[in-house]
């Protein structure tokens, strides 16, 4: 629009006589060599402008990238966390593991070695000894809480060799200390099938006591929860109660009557042996099935 005006003011000049013919052919020729000017830098313009906007998709596209990057090795970071807490917590058991093998077999081996002096024992003596009672003839003059540890340590007899199981007697009550090995999976809070078929082997004798009260005792060692077993189980509290209430709950599908069980968790605060030691901590960790009277 401009330039018609500008070339009609020159030809209104011209006609008019104001300006000559040469003077108006230069002023076209100027205006025209600036609009070619502006056309170019038009153009130029119109470049940078898509050069921008170029760049500027560029950037967000470098910045999403960027963002994707982090987030990807955010991820990589927590899963390699979760990965190595999950190694430790395995090394852990490993360990424990090991240790209570470590603990059985010396203990197996203590054993063995009382077996044979007792043996030697025994056939040095046995010009002198008298013919001893029958199962039968003892049955008769032994007490109740007698005969019950009698039967228990006979019917647990391979796993008492190997100090997996402990019998004990305290006055009025009766208490059978099981290693959670025997009874557990590595971590778990569940009777596996060993775990029940030693507790089948004791069911028959706690179903013939006479007023007496079974209660379940969990103990645990003073190593803080794992993390894969933290959300079920905050403490040592929890783990031991769950424990010792599995051990109830087979208990009473097994027949025995459940207004006689009690199941209670004492955490790791009642120890039979150091916990600085993965022997130690391996005898800590047990469950053990207390015969009370019933009036206690």
């Amino acid at each position: 629009m401009r330039t018609k005006r500008i070339v009609w003011l020159f030809a209104l000049l011209l006609i008019a006589g104001c300006i000559s013919k040469g003077t108006y052919n230069q002023k076209v020729q100027q205006y025209n060599q600036e609009a070619q000017r502006v056309n170019v830098m038009s153009d130029q313009l119109r470049a940078c402008v898509e050069q921008n906007r170029k760049f500027q998709a560029e950037a967000q596209a470098n910045q999403e990238k960027n963002e994707q990057f982090q987030a990807e090795a955010k991820a990589a970071r927590e899963q390699n966390e979760r990965l190595q807490a999950e190694a430790q917590a395995e090394r852990e058991k490993n360990e424990e593991l090991q240790a209570e093998i470590k603990a059985i077999q010396e203990e197996s081996k203590r054993m063995e070695a009382e077996v044979k002096a007792s043996g030697k024992e025994i056939k040095k003596q046995e010009g002198r000894v008298q013919q001893p009672e029958t199962p039968s003839q003892q049955a008769h003059t032994l007490s109740p809480q007698d005969k019950t540890y009698q039967e228990l340590t006979r019917r647990l007899e391979g796993e008492i060799q190997v100090n997996q199981v402990e019998v004990k007697q305290r006055k009025d009550r009766m208490a059978v200390s099981m290693m959670n090995l025997i009874l557990f999976p590595e971590g778990g809070w569940e009777v596996h099938e060993k775990g029940k078929a030693i507790l089948d082997r004791m069911i028959p004798v706690f179903k013939d006591l006479k007023e007496k009260r079974i209660e379940v005792q969990g103990f645990t060692d003073n190593v803080l929860i794992g993390p894969a077993l933290r959300k079920r189980f905050p403490t040592n509290w929890e783990l031991s109660a769950a424990r010792a209430s599995d051990v109830v709950r087979y208990l009473q599908q097994k027949g025995i009557d459940p207004k006689l069980l009690k199941a209670c968790g004492f955490s790791e605060y009642q120890p039979v042996a150091s916990n600085d030691t993965p022997e130690g901590r391996a005898r800590n960790r047990r469950v053990e099935i207390v015969i009370v009277p019933a009036d206690q």
